[in-house]
């Protein structure tokens, strides 16, 4: 069911950026007021959508609360609880606007953000993105930024995208998965590109990959204009080892569709081999909660490649747990995505 405000008409003339703003929610109903208040802010934005996912509290009723009677803000309500890659290509289809920016529920564009990034981007783009500034409950409210920052835009290369989002020990999480693009709407429809529906963990790390894949160019931009927030009851960090499971198969069609002997096929190689290490970790933890650490290994003692991965995995859990207490510290302030 879609419900446009009073008036709202996707057919009036729009300018040369006319944005629309997809945000999927589910069970949101405490942060999509902000995330609606903030897209309607820019200037450049023609729609709102929020995409309600089947949510069973007063979501829908918050999305509203956000709308600052402008007319942009559309509401579109699944019946059926399909994730937040459905949420989005539902929003993609009523979109009208030349541009679409992706935006979840929890989070919010800082003033001046869409300006700032067409501004920094230039015209030589189909996929563009800024900074992200990571906060949470616990961040200094003095720290965080109040508006967007222009910067200064670079391409991102598809190998360089891949081995941002493989996580290595001691080093910073960055995973350029979490950026939040601006897309040409007409780059979408001439390629077809939706997201993968079968993902409900990568799915957007997923999506640009294929953006690359079927030639977008994509600018990244030094300047901040999104705030992330972090919450340990994000969809994000409720994934499940089924959706490790996945990632891994969706990372693996991937890899047939790409050419062997490329930098890029051997970046996401390395992706999924990775991936698949955490599945394989995953499943070894299920495993041992229901019959015990010594059955749980006997279990991979005859793949022993899997064995070592599960035993490092293991190891490094144990030293981040004794390391936590300095991690809640380093939580008090401002993470950014990307290093400039």
């Amino acid at each position: 069911m879609i419900l446009r405000g009073p008036g709202n008409n996707p057919q009036v003339e729009r300018g040369m950026f006319s944005v629309s703003v997809v945000i999927p929610a589910f069970n949101a109903e405490g942060t999509i007021a902000s995330a609606v208040r903030s897209a309607l802010g820019q200037e450049q934005v023609s729609e709102v959508i929020v995409v309600d996912d089947c949510s069973t509290d007063r979501t829908v009723e918050a999305a509203r609360a956000g709308d600052d009677g402008s007319n942009k803000l559309i509401l579109v309500r699944e019946r059926v609880n399909g994730g937040p890659a459905l949420a989005r290509n539902r929003g993609f289809e009523v979109a009208t606007g030349n541009y679409i920016a992706l935006l979840d529920a929890d989070d919010r564009f800082l003033p001046g953000r869409l300006k700032n990034l067409f501004e920094a981007a230039g015209d030589d783009w189909d996929m563009a993105a800024d900074n992200v500034a990571f906060v949470n409950q616990n961040t200094d409210p003095r720290a965080v930024p109040v508006r967007a920052t222009r910067g200064s835009a670079r391409p991102l290369s598809l190998v360089e995208f891949i081995e941002a989002n493989i996580s290595q020990p001691g080093r910073r999480r960055a995973e350029l998965g979490f950026l939040k693009p601006v897309i040409r709407r007409d780059f979408l429809q001439r390629h077809g590109l939706r997201y993968d529906t079968n993902l409900r963990l990568g799915e957007d790390f997923q999506f640009y990959v294929r953006g690359f894949l079927a030639g977008a160019r994509f600018r990244v931009s030094s300047g901040c204009g999104y705030i992330a927030v972090e919450r340990s009851s994000s969809l994000s960090g409720l994934h499940r080892t089924q959706d490790l499971g996945a990632l891994a198969a969706a990372d693996r069609d991937l890899l047939s569709g790409m050419d062997g002997n490329s930098p890029a096929a051997a970046a996401m190689l390395r992706h999924h081999q990775h991936i698949r290490g955490r599945f394989r970790y995953r499943t070894f933890l299920d495993l041992r909660r229901r019959i015990g650490v010594a059955r749980a290994l006997a279990a991979f003692i005859r793949k022993p490649a899997d064995l070592a991965v599960i035993l490092v995995s293991y190891v490094l859990d144990k030293a981040m747990a004794r390391t936590a207490g300095r991690r809640t510290e380093n939580m008090t302030r401002v993470r950014f995505l990307m290093e400039f």
